[in-house]
């Protein structure tokens, strides 16, 4: 009895579900809550006495734990920002061809 040659499936549609739960820890959750009340909170280091915002756990100057929470105003000095953007290089228009391994 002769083979069947074996067929490839060449173009195949996966739907992709991204989501995903994350835990964002209790400092930023205890900012985000603050935000809800329309206030901002950042923590005070008993070092160097810098108030980060938003809170993080230890100190970034002198690796001091932070714990005392203080209500911030609306005015302060922005050190640093961040804009990122991604852009994908391939043709999403044409079939994809899975790789030799995987054949």
């Amino acid at each position: 009895m002769a083979e069947k040659p074996e067929k490839l499936v060449v173009d195949v549609q996966v739907p992709v579900d991204y989501t995903y739960n994350y835990r964002i820890g209790p400092y930023l959750e205890k900012y985000i809550k603050g935000l809800g009340e329309k206030k901002i909170l950042g923590v005070t280091c008993p070092e160097c006495n810098k108030v980060p915002v938003p809170p993080r756990k230890i100190c970034g100057a002198c690796n001091r734990v932070l714990d005392e929470w203080v209500e911030v105003g609306p005015a302060g000095t922005v050190k640093t920002t961040l804009s990122a953007t991604s852009r994908s290089t391939r043709d999403w228009s044409r079939s994809w061809t899975p790789p030799s391994c995987w054949r």
